[in-house]
């Protein structure tokens, strides 16, 4: 039996007779997959900005790596994307995010550098590019020392510690949020993602959605 769904018998039913290969149809070819949308698109290279790859996708955007000919380094920018909930629900929710990260002070959290609009309209900002990955994924190439491992968590628990004096709770404190970066032989966890992240209170509603990461909550 022939099961290759592009080589088919063209032989009427119940013909003996020999298969002509000549005779042989092709399928037509599948059309090409649609475009994503402009939401999804990787940015085009604009102003001083030139896009290197992606580094990641998040609850309100993706992140990639940028190089910003003006500073002269690469950075990380945060781009929105719409999927999911309404424009402007997300909108604020973004422009808040990279507002808290920019508040917090300390090494222990990523510097915001730059909030703007990219020329297709979406939002964006520009972060500290952080170089070492995921915390658990640097400690485990490097073979941190239990020891080593204990200090990172403890610097992660201070970033926290100035989140709530500032009322705020991150919400979703996972390794995936928890990056290293290195400078001069120096590995610094540091805490992103706030997209998540909200104003402290102290008397719960009941119908208060709870958010997160399952695993770590």
């Amino acid at each position: 039996m022939n099961d290759d769904p592009d080589n088919r018998d063209v032989r009427p039913t119940g013909s003996s007779e020999p298969l002509d290969v000549n005779a042989v149809t092709r399928t037509t070819p599948r059309p090409p997959s649609p475009p994503l949308p402009p939401s999804m698109r990787q940015p085009e290279d604009f102003g001083d900005y030139r896009f290197i790859e992606r580094l990641g996708k998040g609850a309100f955007g993706e992140v990639f790596k940028v190089w910003s000919s003006s500073t002269c380094r690469y950075e990380a920018m945060k781009v929105l994307h719409y999927e999911g909930s309404p424009e402007s629900e997300r909108l604020e929710a973004f422009q808040r995010e990279a507002q808290r990260m920019a508040n917090v002070p300390g090494a222990q959290v990523a510097h915001v550098y730059h909030v703007d609009v990219l020329p297709d309209g979406r939002p964006y900002f520009t972060m500290e590019y952080l170089n070492g990955g995921r915390i658990d994924h640097f400690c485990n190439r490097h073979r941190k020392t239990i020891e080593d491992r204990i200090l990172a968590v403890a610097s992660i628990c201070d970033a926290v510690h100035k989140l709530h004096e500032l009322n705020l709770v991150h919400c979703d404190i996972k390794p995936g949020n928890i990056v290293v970066t290195e400078d001069s032989g120096t590995a610094i966890p540091k805490l992103v993602d706030f997209g998540l992240a909200s104003a402290l209170a102290f008397k719960q509603s009941p119908t208060r959605t709870a958010c997160g990461t399952l695993p770590y909550m």
